[in-house]
């Protein structure tokens, strides 16, 4: 849309006093405007009236010599596709100025044609609008980043998963069981995880790297450029967002030794004892013989 400027001065509260404002309604002539049209106040009912007169007639681009730009904002807003540009001669001129001189003429007229020149140069912005990746990176391929990405995938987004290990699942698949996400706990339910797997990997909008790492990311949201290796290949693409979903990391057993862990091939960490179970036999690692027994010590290391 092209703004076409017409010029418009405020004789009001004192500026009329100041300088003449006749005179200075032809300064715009110059340079190839008509010449500005007076009003008493413009910021009243009447010459808010005169200025969207001009709007409506095609002159989007107001220049209104008057009060400072930052008196009367809401006044001078004649709707989104209007721009108004703010001439100051009360404040910058009238009221610092000796009334009627040789100099406060000159300044008003300086200060409004300056005004209409900008005016002249004045055009709508192109915003800027960058294509960005709706595609999302989730690092991680245990329950969270999985479930994390089925949502994802769900919503009608396309889904990178890395994962470091050869399967997803993470630490949940070296469980036998867990206790139910809802209604009474009353005894442990299965994972699940074997048919969170299944449903990543048969769904067409999630992408599975693994055995996999993301050996950089650089860029800004909805802008992230993404390197990821896998298998000795780099795989380089854009997302838009990252979930970070790893993060899981069992306590170092190797700080333990007051517990006998490393002393004694029977005492065992709760990671270990899940890895028994999943397979259906709970062995002393001594000598593969039945556990009879079983002591657990719980918060070790942090208490």
């Amino acid at each position: 849309m092209d703004l076409k400027p017409r010029a418009y001065v405020c004789s009001g509260c004192g500026i009329g006093e100041a300088v003449d404002v006749a005179k200075l309604a032809k300064a715009p002539v110059a340079f190839g405007l008509a010449e500005a049209k007076v009003h008493p106040f413009l910021c009243g009912p009447e010459g808010r009236a005169l200025i969207s007169s001009g709007v409506a007639d095609g002159f989007n681009l107001p220049v209104v010599a008057a009060c400072s730009k930052r008196a009367l904002v809401e006044n001078f807003m004649f709707g989104p596709n209007v721009v108004v540009e703010r001439v100051n001669i009360r404040e910058g001129v009238a009221w610092v100025s000796e009334p009627k001189s040789d100099d406060a003429q000159s300044l008003a007229e300086d200060y409004l044609k300056m005004g209409v020149v900008k005016a002249q140069k004045t055009s709508f912005p192109e915003p800027f609008i960058k294509e960005l990746s709706k595609t999302v990176l989730v690092v991680g391929g245990g329950i969270a980043g999985m479930t994390a990405a089925l949502a994802v995938a769900r919503a009608g987004r396309n889904v990178v998963l890395v994962e470091k290990e050869e399967r997803l699942g993470g630490y949940l698949q070296k469980l036998k069981k867990r206790f139910p996400f809802s209604g009474e706990a009353d005894a442990p339910v299965e994972t699940g995880v074997s048919e969170t797997v299944n449903a990543v990997m048969n769904e067409p909008r999630i992408t599975v790297h693994a055995p996999a790492v993301v050996a950089s990311i650089s860029g800004q949201p909805g802008l992230f450029e993404v390197v990821i290796s896998a298998g000795g290949t780099n795989i380089a693409l854009r997302a838009g967002t990252v979930i970070q979903a790893t993060g899981l990391k069992p306590y170092d057993p190797e700080k333990l030794g007051h517990l006998g862990y490393g002393k004694s091939p029977n005492v065992v960490t709760n990671a270990q004892f899940e890895e028994m179970a999943a397979k259906g036999k709970i062995v002393r690692p001594s000598d593969g013989g039945r556990a009879r027994s079983v002591v657990f010590i719980q918060c070790a290391g942090s208490r």
